[in-house]
């Protein structure tokens, strides 16, 4: 394949990881290219993430060097937390702003599929990418490594990696794509029914309230959407 549009590793500093820059056209393309490269015989020893674009990568970065615990730290947390029982209690704490919004069940179905490329590459054809090399190979535990979340109603290193695992193995799903505030994840093992899909969407709906108040309006606009859906998005402000 042809990896022209791939530069150089960078050198940046502050993240001891290696970094590349590439065309966010064929980003997925070279980050399968760099996934051989790092593991020729599918070693299980480092993921490869999208880091968004260079403004977004500088969030990553800036979030990353604000540390406070250590990865092993935050990994303790994050594998000692109850999930199910913070989906419950945070809503209970903060009775406003997990307010939710209820509907019909809608009449057509709108599956998601990945967002962030395209918004990219709508808002600039031109529009590069930060690919980075991690190294862990079980992407839950990233948001630790990364030391990724605590503003606003992002939730902190710990509940993303706690949340994460939970998904993934409810889901087999993982991050693909880790920007300054907003998130991909690939779903191998997608919800199916009706029930599935309003449990899910109750957990994302915690996990990310804009995801009901800013973009689907009601939880079963969210819920219709993760039927069958191989890509979920996330942003928070």
């Amino acid at each position: 394949m042809n990896t022209e549009s791939t530069k150089s590793e960078m050198i940046e500093p502050r993240f001891p990881y290696p970094i590349a820059e590439c065309s966010a056209y064929s980003v997925y393309d070279e980050r399968y290219w760099l996934d051989l490269k790092h593991n020729p015989f599918c070693e299980k020893n480092a993921s490869i993430i999208i880091l968004g674009d260079e403004k977004s990568f500088r969030k990553v970065l800036d979030g990353f060097a604000d540390r406070r615990h250590s990865f092993e730290e935050l990994l303790e947390l994050a594998e000692r937390l109850d999930v199910h029982k913070w989906f419950r209690d945070i809503a209970e704490e903060w009775p406003d702003d997990y307010q939710i919004d209820h509907g019909d069940w809608p009449a057509s179905r709108h599956t998601q599929g990945p967002k962030l490329r395209r918004a990219l590459l709508d808002s600039d054809k031109d529009a590069r990418v930060v690919l980075g090399v991690l190294p862990e190979w079980d992407r839950w535990k990233l948001p630790c490594l990364l030391n990724y979340g605590d503003w606003n109603a992002c939730p902190p290193p710990h509940v993303h990696s706690a949340v994460w695992k939970h998904w993934q193995e409810r889901h087999v799903a993982y991050a693909n794509w880790i920007g300054g505030d907003e998130l991909e994840m690939t779903v191998e093992r997608p919800v199916r029914t009706r029930d599935e899909a309003l449990a899910l969407a109750y957990e994302q709906f915690v996990y990310c309230p804009d995801l009901v108040h800013q973009t689907y309006g009601t939880l079963e606009e969210l819920a219709v959407s993760l039927i069958d859906a191989q890509s979920w998005s996330f942003w928070w402000d």
